[in-house]
């Protein structure tokens, strides 16, 4: 049997992408596909002239729908995975063969009339593999972090009346809002658009009409704020506690005061990844538990600490948390809190660390089991054999 001509298409030439790319294609080509691939989604001239240059069966896209290429042939199946909603509502996710979500709660919140469901990334366990590295830091962060906000930032009015309403206000009512939500189980999926509504919602309540139509609003409230708020603080909470740390990622962190000087630039190479998570004591990660960043670190063997922003209702931990409702496929060997990473509160790293910290076997169990787990399930491998056994349900 011919091998399906597989495509795959990431977002943009950046290092990261670039380091992605061929540990994608790697796990295809394992699964039994024929595979090609770039950084860039193409225009469509340059698609169609790949697709036949390619032959190319299957398009595999990072972000984008088919809906969003209608010129490509229905010949070709098209598959889109959905790490960033970029802004779209929920009504612009549409039309692809396959829909993948990078969380299982986005999958849980929509209806989709074609195949939808739940695809983390995976790792791949050579790029990722446990060294030797010596410690250099007790812990360590690889991320993305906003600036704070500014004062001009906090003051702009986001009202359509004459009853002003400034960001600065809003945040505090926005806020109220999503600690109600962390509270109700049952709204813990709560979609972009939901969080959107119930922005309008307040604005109508404080002035009569909903918030000004401004793209920059929008993500501020959707996309920067919540990686602004734990993120910060989990690092921070480290820091007091009295621990070496080092930072890596983008400059936003260096604009945070007590943060800047632990700030050890961005790392563009896998390989670079791969040192800092064997060279830390303690990695840290937070909101979505099935990251490329945490996956990768727990291939490296190294020790990863979850900062989870609520207490957890699933004894083996708050990422593997399912919605009752959800259409998803569940992994048979999840990985466990206490088995394969540390999961902890805000207010308990310091109690965590110390313990953590003063029995080496147990980190030492801890680290072994998530190297082997991620050679188990969570390669870039088995989340091809997922789309080849998905693909024969269409």
């Amino acid at each position: 049997m011919k091998a399906p001509r597989l495509s795959v298409f990431l977002p943009r030439p950046t290092g990261f992408y670039r380091g992605l790319l061929p540990q994608i294609l790697r796990g295809f080509e394992e699964a039994g596909f024929e595979v090609s691939g770039t950084t860039e989604l193409l225009g469509e001239a340059e698609l169609l002239e790949w697709c036949r240059t390619h032959e190319t069966d299957i398009v595999f896209e990072m972000n984008r729908t088919r809906s969003e290429v209608p010129y490509l042939p229905r010949s070709i199946l098209h598959i889109s995975w959905v790490v960033d909603f970029l802004g779209r509502t929920e009504a612009q996710i549409k039309g692809s063969d396959i829909t993948y979500f990078f969380t299982t709660g986005w999958v849980a919140a929509f209806p989709y009339d074609t195949f939808s469901d739940w695809l983390p990334p995976g790792s791949c366990p050579s790029t990722y593999a446990p060294s030797a590295a010596s410690f250099e830091s007790d812990v360590s962060v690889a991320g993305h972090v906003p600036p704070p906000w500014s004062d001009a930032e906090l003051n702009r009015n986001l009202s359509r009346t004459s009853r002003p309403m400034r960001f600065c206000d809003l945040l505090v009512l926005y806020q109220g809002y999503l600690e109600e939500v962390e509270r109700n189980a049952l709204t813990r999926d709560a979609t972009h658009d939901d969080h959107w509504e119930a922005v309008n919602r307040l604005m109508s309540a404080a002035t009569g009409d909903g918030i000004v139509d401004d793209p920059t609003i929008k993500y501020d409230l959707l996309g920067r704020l919540p990686r602004t708020g734990l993120r910060q603080s989990m690092v921070s909470e480290a820091l007091r506690a009295g621990h070496s740390l080092r930072i890596f990622g983008t400059k936003g962190w260096t604009a945070w005061p007590e943060l800047a000087p632990h700030y050890r630039g961005f790392l563009d190479e896998p390989a670079e990844l791969a040192r800092a998570y064997a060279s830390s004591r303690i990695n840290l990660h937070e909101g979505v538990g099935l990251h490329f960043r945490s996956l990768d670190c727990l291939a490296t063997g190294s020790l990863l600490f979850y900062c989870t922003p609520r207490k957890s209702t699933d004894p083996h931990g708050e990422w593997n948390w399912r919605r009752p409702s959800a259409k998803m496929s569940d992994h048979e060997r999840p990985l466990l809190a206490g088995e394969h990473y540390v999961e902890y509160y805000p207010g308990e790293f310091a109690e965590k660390a110390r313990y953590y910290l003063a029995h080496p076997a147990q980190i030492e169990k801890i680290r072994s089991n998530a190297r082997a787990a991620i050679l188990q399930e969570h390669t870039w491998r088995h989340r091809a054999l997922k789309v080849a056994a998905d693909l024969k349900k269409l």
